[in-house]
């Protein structure tokens, strides 16, 4: 019983642990031109110009090649590289449709803030998919660097953003940006692990009471 309880205290102190090499980005703005071939965002040849869209992307921090200093970081990778690609996921959606990343080919995020100037930077791709985004300012600090956290409005920066979809001639446009959000994963509260370990440890006097309990027959 304590040995289980214990293993669980060490599993959550890990899951802590990589929860916080996690990064959500999340880029908010508008289609400036591109067609959807094949439909992925709703009607087949539409023109996508002025749709709302919104880029989602998540890394971990942790993986591919990562080079850090006091004012940048610059993680990127993939079985390419021969490494782990650092992207786990991406997605784009316009118009309420979403187009899912399956995997990664390769991922890159980088947080530069250098004489003024501060910028970031995402890629994700799959076999099929390539979504980028990115956001440069002239200003000391608005990014937070090398932290990759950033909540606010792009009001005076330049944006820039581009999504393929190789399947049978699908989607291609490009897109700036008006809000972007950075964010390492939230980890379990405290009190949330002691409910999860408190609940491992009344399942398991459960479990023992039930055993000297047992009535043999025979």
């Amino acid at each position: 019983m304590y040995k289980f309880v214990a293993a669980a205290c060490l599993a959550a102190i890990a899951a802590g642990s990589a929860d916080a090499q996690i990064v959500n980005v999340t880029y908010t703005g508008t289609v400036t031109s591109g067609y959807d071939y094949a439909g992925d965002f709703g009607w087949f040849n539409s023109d996508l110009s002025g749709a709302p869209i919104v880029a989602r992307f998540q890394f971990d921090t942790s993986k591919g090649v990562v080079s850090t200093g006091s004012e940048f970081s610059f993680i990127y990778g993939g079985p390419g590289e021969g490494t782990q690609s650092p992207a786990l996921n991406a997605s784009l959606t316009v118009n309420g449709y979403t187009v899912r990343f399956v995997g990664s080919e390769f991922g890159e995020i980088l947080s530069e803030e250098n004489y003024g100037y501060s910028s970031q930077f995402s890629q994700a791709n799959d076999i099929m998919h390539y979504l980028m985004a990115t956001v440069s300012i002239y200003a000391d600090g608005p990014f937070g660097s090398p932290t990759f956290t950033y909540d606010g409005d792009l009001s005076g920066a330049d944006t820039a953003g581009a999504f393929y979809d190789g399947n049978g001639g699908g989607a291609s446009l490009q897109f700036t940006s008006t809000h972007l959000t950075i964010r390492p994963a939230a980890a379990p509260e405290p009190a949330s692990w002691a409910m999860m370990l408190g609940g491992f440890g009344l399942v398991g006097g459960m479990m023992r009471r039930r055993r000297k309990g047992a009535v043999s027959f025979g």
